[in-house]
This record gives C-alpha cells, structure tokens and sequence, in this order.
C-alpha cells in the first residue's frame, strides 16, 4: 500500500513524496500436529494439522518421508486401514512466504483383529397389500468386506421365486402373498466374525 502526506497552510498545501508499505506473509509454523493413533484393522484413521501464518496454505502429507498422492488437504482420512497403512505419517505446509513447515511425524499403527459387525440401521416392520412388494434394508458397518444372510423365521433365504438380494443389505419380496408373512432378519458377517449380528423385521 502507498502512503503519502499533505501539508496544507493558509498559504496552500504540498504533498510528500509517496512511500511504499509492503507487508511480507509471516510464514506457516505448526501450531498442533497430527496425533498418533491406533486403529483396528480394517478401520478408519483422521489425521489433521493446525497452521499458523499467512493464509492461503498447501499441504503435503508423506507417509514414511515419501509424497503421499492427492493428499493435499489439512486432514487425511484413510478409510478400510491394512497392515500395510502402518506407518509414520508427516504433513509439510506451506505459504506464499515460501518456507515450509514440516510437523513433528505421527505413528499409525494397525491392530490385527477385526472389527465385529455391528448394525447401524435395523430393517423396520411393514404392512403390504396382497402382491406388492416388500423391500427390507439393513445398514451395518465392520471390517470389510461384510457379508448378508437374510432369513424367515430363523431359515436361511435364497434368491429366487418372488426373492431377491437374499445376500445382500436390501432384501425385496415380490408379489407377496400369505405364504411371506413371517418375521425376517439379517445375518450381518465379515468372515472372520460369522454371524456377529442379527438386525430383526
């Protein structure tokens, strides 16, 4: 920004040279760091900074000193973890001061035993009119991969004659009759915890 002065008297006025203000950006310091953390396997992970400085600024996470790809935000969320996320993990930000800040590493480390299944969202109870159909809908989170079994009445269902998704989260009857009422549940597993949970309708 430029400055100038001007003088004035009951004689007139005059004005100084100008003067030029340049403010340099003060550059990004880490004010918290990411936290270590553990995490199970198949888990999720959030690793985040907090910079200080001139904004605008840019991230770069490294796992284990190398440039992590497509990783250039304040927060790193890694989602499903294996063995293999486990690491050391850095972020370095910078400014247009461009002189970068590395924050201090944190350590993931990843559990060998898997989460058990556990059932967010239970299929609700319906009343249908004769040869509609029925749609039931589970929402469970675990390990993955997870695995469904839908049943009647405690019987294991498969896909066929007016049954659909018996495997899957969203199990559709068709064209029911007195023959499908019944109370259905699902069979939640990730392979390693079978039968973990059981959502009822």
């Amino acid at each position: 920004m430029t400055y100038f002065a001007v003088a004035t008297s009951s004689a007139g006025s005059a004005t100084s040279l100008s003067a030029l203000l340049t403010v340099n950006p003060a550059p990004p310091t880490i004010a918290t760091p990411p936290a270590s953390q553990s995490v199970p396997l198949g888990g999720s992970a959030t690793l985040s900074v907090v910079a200080s400085g001139t904004a605008p600024f840019a991230y770069q996470w490294r796992k284990n000193g190398m440039p992590m790809a497509t990783a250039s935000t304040s927060s790193l969320s890694l989602t499903n973890v294996q063995a293999t996320d486990g690491g050391s993990y850095d972020v370095v930000v910078d400014n247009p001061a461009n002189a970068p800040a590395s924050s201090a590493p944190a350590a993931l480390v990843v559990g060998t035993t898997p989460v058990a299944p556990g059932i967010l969202t239970s299929p609700v109870a319906q009343t249908v009119p004769s040869g509609a159909s029925a749609t039931f809908t589970v929402v469970a989170t675990s390990t993955n991969p997870l695995a469904y079994q839908w049943r009647k009445s405690g019987v294991p269902l498969s896909d066929g004659a007016g049954v659909s998704g018996a495997s899957t989260a969203t199990l559709v009857l068709s064209g029911v009759g007195p023959a499908q009422i019944g109370s259905y549940d699902v069979v939640v597993s990730n392979g390693t915890l079978p039968n973990a949970s059981r959502a009822p309708a």
